[in-house]
């Protein structure tokens, strides 16, 4: 008898585990046709994208030197599709080019406006995605909530902007595109 009861108490749970499964399953697909998740927005039209360095953010390579005018250098940056990537994007002077200012900022498009992320700083809002000085740093992140770091959607494509800022003479970078993944 006490075998029989056991198969019994066995087979309502089954059941039930079952009944629960379907009544979670039936929730998620009508919560999901009540609210879809929202579509990824299309990536911006682009004038001047079509003869560029790109770099695969999931795998960036090696440093490079780099030499920048006036002028605005453009890398295309292609990012993955992990919500985990995060890196940083670095540039020493070489020798002797010290004293050059220096400005990098990601955008949606080639010579575009910085990506509008702020965080508050001392003096006011610091936009994230722009770094300026002798030395840059620019920390970026493919994660939901980066914190201080540029925010970069996965599976688009931005655009990293180089140029010396009030300094027409070239001047020579060791620049580095770095990931978690390297």
């Amino acid at each position: 008898m006490k075998t029989i009861i056991t198969l019994l108490i066995l087979t309502f749970s089954a059941l039930a585990h079952a009944d629960l499964q379907q009544c979670i399953a039936d929730a998620t697909a009508a919560c999901e046709a009540q609210y879809p998740p929202p579509e990824p927005e299309p990536e911006p039209e682009c004038k001047g994208a079509a003869n560029m360095e790109t770099v695969d953010l999931g795998n960036p390579g090696k440093s490079k030197w780099i030499d920048l005018t006036g002028e605005t250098l453009i890398t295309r940056l292609k990012t993955t599709t992990s919500p985990t990537l995060a890196g940083v994007i670095t540039a020493v002077p070489g020798t002797g080019q010290t004293g050059v200012g220096r400005r990098f900022w990601i955008s949606d498009c080639p010579a575009g406006k910085v990506l509008d992320q702020e965080i508050p700083g001392p003096s006011g809002p610091v936009k994230k995605c722009l770094s300026k000085g002798t030395v840059i740093q620019l920390q970026w992140s493919q994660a939901i909530n980066p914190g201080y770091d540029c925010r970069l959607e996965p599976g688009r494509t931005y655009y990293l902007n180089q140029k010396n800022v009030k300094h027409d003479e070239p001047s020579r970078l060791k620049r580095d595109i770095g990931s978690n993944r390297q």
